[in-house]
């Protein structure tokens, strides 16, 4: 069992408190959404996130992605995320078409 004991007016060089960040599989959400954009260029969002836009269940959202109605971008840990760029367009297709 390892033990840091700091004396008097001494510091461990821990610091107080952890930051409260998410953390999602592993990594913080604030680096995978900046690594996601360098990959595509694009923001990626997650099925469930994608599921509370169109209104739907997140496994649709992934049989979707298997049908090939929706392009999905898999992550390290095997995950599936989505272009917003694309989501927003299925949903706005006058939007996306101007």
């Amino acid at each position: 069992m390892l033990r840091i004991v700091a004396g008097p007016g001494k510091s461990s060089g821990l610091p107080d408190k952890l930051s409260a960040s998410p953390v999602i599989g592993g990594m913080t959400s604030n680096f995978q959404d900046r690594l996601g954009r360098q990959l595509t260029g694009d923001h990626l969002l997650t099925p469930q996130e994608v599921a509370a836009m169109f209104r739907v269940d997140p496994k649709t959202v992934t049989r979707w992605a298997k049908l090939g109605k929706l392009n999905a971008v898999r992550t390290l840990g095997g995950h599936r995320r989505y272009k917003e760029s694309e989501v927003r367009a299925l949903l706005n297709p006058d939007v996306a078409a101007a």
